[in-house]
């Protein structure tokens, strides 16, 4: 198993269903939601939260796969190959990568909203600004 399918198995797909289970139409399953996230919150080591963690790997990744992106492929043209499947094998390499740099980026998006939405308070209902004044 890959390091890119451990990310996503273990962080893109639990993070999606977290924030899917944001915008449920049921309350009970939104404030759920919010307190588990508010406990796993509180686990912190000098207000440095698991979320926060893995919002840092996965942006360290995305960067360093970005770079290795770069000083690869960003500049120089496509070399010419004399036989089709390593052509394929350059193309296939590049594939890979540009894939690992979008998973860390929907990783490291995915952990700052959960982080941010775990601050909401889902136990008051949200009124707009017409309400308020009256």
């Amino acid at each position: 198993m890959s390091l890119a399918a451990l990310e996503v198995n273990l962080v893109v797909i639990p993070g999606c269903l977290i924030f899917l289970l944001y915008f449920v139409p049921v309350a009970v399953v939104s404030r759920t939601v919010s307190q588990m996230l508010r406990i796993l919150e509180k686990l912190s080591f000098a207000k440095f939260t698991i979320l926060s963690a893995l919002a840092i790997a996965t942006s360290v990744a995305f960067l360093t796969d970005t770079v290795k992106w770069h000083s690869t492929y960003g500049s120089k043209p496509k070399p010419l190959f004399p036989d089709i499947s390593i052509s394929l094998q350059f193309d296939n390499k590049r594939l890979r990568l540009e894939r690992n740099i979008y998973i860390h980026l929907l990783a490291f998006i995915l952990c700052l909203s959960i982080k941010k939405l775990s601050t909401f308070d889902f136990k008051t209902p949200v009124q707009s600004g017409k309400m308020k004044q009256e």
